[in-house]
């Protein structure tokens, strides 16, 4: 099975007592195109 989804960016917006983190995905529509 091919992956529909895959990690673009990952940034941490905070690491205090727990970690916050912004991540900007791709996503496989069936037409076979990549949406951001």
């Amino acid at each position: 099975m091919e992956d529909r989804i895959r990690v673009r960016s990952e940034e941490i917006l905070s690491d205090d007592w727990a970690v916050l983190k912004k991540t900007v995905l791709d996503y496989r529509r069936r037409d076979g195109q990549w949406e951001t």
